[in-house]
Order: structure tokens, then C-alpha cells, then sequence
């Protein structure tokens, strides 16, 4: 079933917090694994730990033997005295000290020394100022005799049902083995360890019917008998078991204060986009200039309010641009369309000849050619402004286009009686430009200075650098402009009252300001009435880092 477009499920808030989760949960899960495995590692290498010890110490017993009382459960005394050792080494030569115990004989205590030679077990009864008491002896146990008593005291020590131990002969029949009632459903065929070469192997095993598990060694002895060993792990895996079960009860819990702190997470996170939303569902058709206001949230939404404001910006400046034009139209046009209407009516009104009809074909051309430059230009600078025209860039020489823009203009203004002088500070300046509008703009902008110049006799054009900048001075000596017209010479249409008598259609300035701006750059225009008028003109200079 598709989501319906204000479902919760449809906002990217909600999309947010179930990646958080989902995230979450992924990790969770993985750690826990990671974690159980190394729990189960570190466990499993416990416990072969514990087989190869107790395979070592059998391992020793069936070759060097023992005697019965090696398997009583007795505490032996740490610090031995010298003297017993000593005493009892002196009775029996060659003897190696076993273990020493402190008994009682007839209410006396005395040191009781277990010892071998290798051949027999002795008990030497030492009393404590260093006598002989008593001495007893018998023939060491060995191989599979030894381990079957072996076998009986590890297993009571242990627990039958926690560890058993077998003896096994090369072809895997059974010598002699501890109580194994617990594990006769799990026991091993051994097929693969006995036709191998293998010293000795580890795995687990499993009771078929319980389901219990056991880990068991293999150890192949010097007479490649084989001696089995398991301990009972069910206690780890019950612990290995609780820990799952505890681990998803707390991943539950983190699963829910998870989701609410994603779900809070991406609210705060969505705060920038839903401002961006609100003014946008809060602009009416005529109010572009309403912004939102940047916040907190991160780089990533204050790049994308400040985007949207921006956007907002030049909506509104291309709606008041537009707004302009149809002003302009609606204002300029209508002298130039009254006076086309005029010249029909007075050629239709009257007794119109051929000659009368060319000459009004001829106006209304005229006329027809000015209206169509006024209409291209109010486009271009509208254009322009609003960033509709993508500007041809191109590495130019700056003073190469004015030398060149300065020699077509330099006949008029030699017609005119002016000196039109080109003055460069620099040999050569190179700009990123667009080389048919920059040559429209310095055109335009010496035209004026040489129609406004009046008596003047000089205009000049100058250019140099200003640290990354570079700036084209025209001046001139003409008529100027009063300084409550010079905030209006960039407006459409307007015109001074010393330049009404002059044909042009004020949207020179206007133009040449919209190109600067598009190129990065900045139009000055400084003047003093009857004094005459300075442009300056500053662009962006190429680097070459």
C-alpha cells in the first residue's frame, strides 16, 4: 500500500530515526556476537587449559606410577623444615621428597614424609626434634593400574557428573576409565584421531539425549595409548546463555530510548527545514522578501536556508525587475507609441500622397527601431541583473580593449573638437570577461562623456591598479550633474535636465551598472555641476598563482 504524502512515515524525520535504529540495532547485535564469541573463546581456552593440565599430570602418573594414599584429599604444609628433609633423605638414599603432612601417632604430632625412589612409595614418621619414628614402604603403581586409581580420585575430586577420563588402546578399545553413566550418549568413535598422526586434539562433544556439552582432549601417550579426557561446559554455555538473554533485554531498552532520542535527534536536525517550509508555504505571490532565519543546527542546513534565502532574494529582485519593466513599458513607451499613432492619423486625416505616405512609413520605421532597442535593452538589463544571461568569459587585456575602444571613438570626437586622450599606468592587465559586453559598457560610457562634454575639450580615459583591482577612470570637464540627480543615473529612463535636449533614452547607465555587477565589479559615477562628471569603473584583475 503506497504512503500517503502527510503520513509519518512519508517525513524524513521519521526516515532518520528508523536509519538510527536500524544502525543501532546492526551494531548492537554485532557487539553482542563479538563480545559472545570472545566470552566463548576465552571460556573454551579456560577450559583446554585445564585438559592439558590434567593431561599432563596423568600423562606423568602413567609413566612414573604412584601409590594409593597419592589420591587422598590431604593438605600439605607449605613451609618445610629443613631438618625433616634432611632427616629423612638420611635415612633412605636416593629418595625424592613428595609431599610432607603433620599427623598425629599414639597423641604426638610428628611430620609424616612421602617420598619415592622411583621403585617404592616410603612414609618416613619424623618427630619434631628431628627422629626417626616410624618408616613404611610399597611398590609403586604404574601405567594403566596407577591411572585406574588415578581416575577414581580425579573424578570424586571433580565430580563424576562435571569430568570423566578413559584409557584407551591404539585401536580405540576401552583399558580402563573413570564413572561415565553421565556421558555413555556422547561419547566419540574416534575413527579420525586413532588413523592419524595427531599427538593431540580437542572438540566437543554432546549428549544426544540431554543435550549437554562436554570438551574433551585426546592425548596420544608414548605407547600410542590414548588417553580421553572431558569436563563438562554446560555451566559456560548456561552463562553464555544468560548473557544472550540479558544482552536482549537491554537491547530492547536501548532500542527504545534509542528511537526516542532519534526521533528528537532528527527533529532538532529537521528544525532548519521546517522553517524553510514555513515561509515558503507563508509567501503570497507578491512578498518575496521574507527570510529564514539561520539557526543552529549544522553547516548542512544553514547552507540550505542560506540557499533558499538567496533563491527568495532573487525571486524578489527579478519580480521587482519585472514589475520595473512593465512600469517602464507602461510609462516610457507610451511617447514613442502616441507619436507613431500621431503621425498616422496626420497622414490619414489630410489628403495624403504617395510622398506623404513614404515619409510616415518612414517615421514609423524610425520609430518602430528606437521602440525595439528600448524593448532589447530594458531585456538585457533585466536579464542581467536577474543572472538570466550567462556571461561569455574569456581572458582579455583590459588595455588593449580600450586602446581599441578609445581609436573608434577618437573621429568623433575629433568632429566634436575634443581631445579624447587614452592614459594607461600599466602595460598589459588581463581579466576573466566578457569581451562584446565589457567593449558595450566602455562605449557606452565614453559616448556619454563626449555628448555631455559641452565646451569641454578634453576627456579622458585613464587606467591602473589598485591592489587586486583594476580601475578605468573616464572623465570629462562637461555640464555635470546636480547632486540630488546623481542617486538616480542608474535608474531606467531617467534623465538630467541638461541631457532632455540630447537624444539618448536613459537606459545607457543603467545597462553598463547591470554588466559591472554580472562581472563582480563596481560603477562609480562622481560629479559637480558645470564641472563636469567622473566614472570610474572597477573590476576583478586574473590571477595567475
Amino acid at each position: 500500500m503506497l504512503l500517503k504524502q502527510d503520513s509519518i512515515f512519508a517525513t524524513v524525520k521519521f526516515k532518520i530515526t528508523f536509519l538510527y535504529v536500524v544502525l543501532l540495532l546492526v551494531s548492537s547485535v554485532f557487539l553482542m556476537a563479538a563480545v559472545e564469541y570472545l566470552l566463548f573463546s576465552n571460556l573454551i581456552v579456560k577450559t583446554d587449559n585445564e585438559l592439558i593440565s590434567l593431561a599432563n599430570i596423568l600423562e606423568h602418573d602413567y609413566i612414573e606410577g604412584g601409590d594409593e594414599d597419592a589420591f587422598e584429599n590431604v593438605n600439605h604444609i607449605e613451609d618445610i623444615p629443613d631438618f625433616v628433609i634432611q632427616t629423612a633423605k638420611a635415612k633412605i638414599n636416593g629418595i625424592t621428597i613428595k609431599r610432607v603432612l603433620i599427623e598425629k601417632l599414639n597423641g604426638v604430632d610428628m611430620y609424616d614424609v612421602g617420598a619415592s625412589d622411583g621403585q617404592r612409595f616410603y612414609e618416613i614418621k619424623v618427630s619434631f626434634d628431628g627422629k626417626v619414628l616410624d618408616v613404611e614402604s610399597q611398590e609403586l603403581l604404574k601405567g594403566a593400574d596407577f591411572l585406574a586409581k588415578s581416575f577414581r580420585a580425579k573424578s570424586y575430586y571433580f565430580g563424576s557428573s562435571k569430568v570423566y577420563f578413559r584409557l584407551l588402546s591404539k585401536t580405540g578399545e576401552d583399558i580402563v576409565h573413570s564413572d561415565m553413566a553421565r556421558w555413555l550418549d556422547a561419547l566419540d568413535e574416534h575413527t579420525d584421531f586413532i588413523t592419524s598422526n595427531i599427538k593431540q586434539e580437542f572438540k566437543i562433544i554432546k549428549n544426544k539425549i540431554t543435550g549437554e556439552q562436554a570438551r574433551l582432549i585426546h592425548r596420544r601417550l608414548e605407547d600410542d595409548k590414548i588417553l580421553e579426557i572431558a569436563i563438562d561446559i554446560s555451566e559456560q554455555n548456561e552463562f553464555l546463555s544468560n548473557y544472550g538473554s540479558i544482552f536482549i533485554y537491554i537491547l530492547l531498552a536501548q532500542l527504545l530510548v534509542g528511537s526516542g532520542i532519534g526521533w528528537y535527534v532528527s527533529g532538532r536536525a529537521m528544525r532548519g527545514v521546517l522553517r524553510v517550509v514555513d515561509t515558503a508555504n507563508s509567501i503570497d505571490s507578491a512578498d518575496f522578501s521574507k527570510t529564514v532565519p539561520v539557526g543552529n543546527e549544522g553547516s548542512e542546513i544553514s547552507e540550505l536556508v542560506i540557499a533558499f534565502n538567496n533563491m527568495l532574494s532573487r525571486i524578489h529582485l527579478l519580480l521587482k525587475e519585472q514589475q520595473e519593466v512593465a512600469d517602464n513599458i507602461a510609462h516610457d513607451l507610451r511617447t514613442p507609441i502616441t507619436r507613431i499613432r500621431g503621425i498616422i492619423e496626420t497622414t490619414v486625416n489630410t489628403q495624403p500622397t504617395i510622398e506623404a505616405y513614404r515619409e510616415m512609413s518612414a517615421d514609423v520605421v524610425e520609430e518602430c527601431d528606437r521602440l525595439l532597442i528600448i524593448v532589447n535593452t530594458m531585456l538585457e538589463i533585466t536579464q542581467t541583473k536577474s543572472s538570466l544571461i550567462k556571461l561569455d568569459l574569456e581572458e582579455l587585456d583590459l588595455v588593449l580593449l580600450l586602446q581599441k575602444a578609445v581609436q573608434m571613438y577618437r573621429p568623433v570626437a575629433e568632429s566634436l573638437g575634443i581631445n579624447l586622450i587614452f592614459e594607461s599606468k600599466i602595460i598589459a592587465c588581463s581579466i576573466m570577461a566578457d569581451r562584446q559586453r565589457l567593449q558595450r559598457v566602455f562605449s557606452n560610457i565614453i559616448d556619454n562623456a563626449l555628448k555631455y562634454s559641452g565646451n569641454s575639450n578634453v576627456v579622458k580615459v585613464c587606467v591602473y591598479e589598485n591592489n587586486n583591482q583594476v580601475v578605468v577612470n573616464i572623465k570629462d570637464n562637461g555640464c555635470g550633474i546636480a547632486s540630488e540627480n546623481l542617486v538616480h543615473v542608474f535608474d531606467r529612463f531617467y534623465r538630467c535636465d541638461q541631457s532632455r535636449h540630447l537624444p539618448g533614452n536613459g537606459l545607457g547607465l543603467s545597462l553598463v551598472e547591470a554588466i559591472i555587477k554580472a562581472h563582480g565589479g563596481e560603477c562609480v559615477l562622481k560629479s559637480i555641476l558645470n564641472q563636469g562628471t567622473e566614472c570610474i569603473v572597477m573590476l576583478k584583475k586574473e590571477s595567475h598563482e
